[in-house]
C-alpha cells in the first residue's frame, strides 16, 4: 500500500480522535515468555497480571475490566486518573484522594445494601485494601495511587483462600 495513503490516514484518524474528551487504545495479550498477561489501557499504561487471563468484559463508562483465569477465579482493574472522578480534589495530597475515593466508593456500596469492611491501610505504599459483601457474594479490593495513577483492583470470585486473595491484589499493585 501507499505509503502516503498510510501515513494520511493514520492523521486523519488521529484528528478524529482529537476532538473527543477521552480517547483510549485498550489492548490485552498474553506472553506465554513471562507467564503474564498485560492489559494497557493508552495513554495511562499497563497492568501485568501474573499467569493466563481471559478477558471476559469491560465497561467503558466506569473503565473496568473484567478477567477469568483456569480455575476460574475473575478479577477487576481498572486503571485511570484521579481526576476522572468527581471526589478527586486537586489541592489534597494523594493519599487524601485515594482515601476520600475509597470513602466515596465504599459509601456508595454501603448505600446498595452491601457490608463494608476496611482491611489495611497502607499510607507508605498508598494503597487501601477493602471488603465488600452481601449474602454469598463477596469483593476483596485493593485501591491504590502513584504516578498519578489511580489502581482499582478486585477479585469478584475465587476459590482463593482470602490470605491468597489479599497476597494477590498486593502483589499485583506492587510490580505495576
Amino acid at each position: 500500500m501507499n505509503t502516503r495513503y498510510l501515513l494520511f490516514s493514520f492523521l486523519v484518524l488521529l484528528a478524529g480522535c482529537a476532538g473527543s474528551a477521552q480517547q483510549f487504545i485498550v489492548s490485552d495479550s498474553y506472553s506465554e515468555i513471562d507467564d503474564t498477561t498485560t492489559l494497557t489501557i493508552l495513554p495511562y499504561g499497563n497492568v501485568v497480571i501474573p499467569g493466563l487471563w481471559e478477558k471476559i468484559k469491560k465497561s467503558n463508562s466506569s473503565y473496568e475490566h473484567w478477567f477469568r483465569n483456569a480455575d476460574s477465579t475473575v478479577i477487576l482493574i481498572t486503571l485511570a486518573l484521579p481526576s476522572n472522578y468527581e471526589v478527586y480534589d486537586g489541592s489534597k495530597l494523594a493519599s487524601e484522594n485515594l482515601y476520600a475515593h475509597y470513602k466515596w466508593e465504599s459509601d456508595y456500596v454501603k448505600e446498595a445494601g452491601r457490608k463494608v469492611v476496611e482491611i489495611h491501610v497502607d499510607r507508605e505504599k498508598n494503597f487501601v485494601l477493602w471488603s465488600s459483601s452481601i449474602g454469598e457474594a463477596y469483593r476483596l479490593s485493593l485501591y491504590g495511587l502513584k504516578s498519578d495513577r489511580l489502581y482499582k483492583l478486585a477479585i469478584d470470585k475465587s476459590n482463593w483462600f482470602e490470605a491468597e486473595q489479599r497476597e494477590f491484589l498486593i502483589d499485583l499493585y506492587e510490580r505495576n
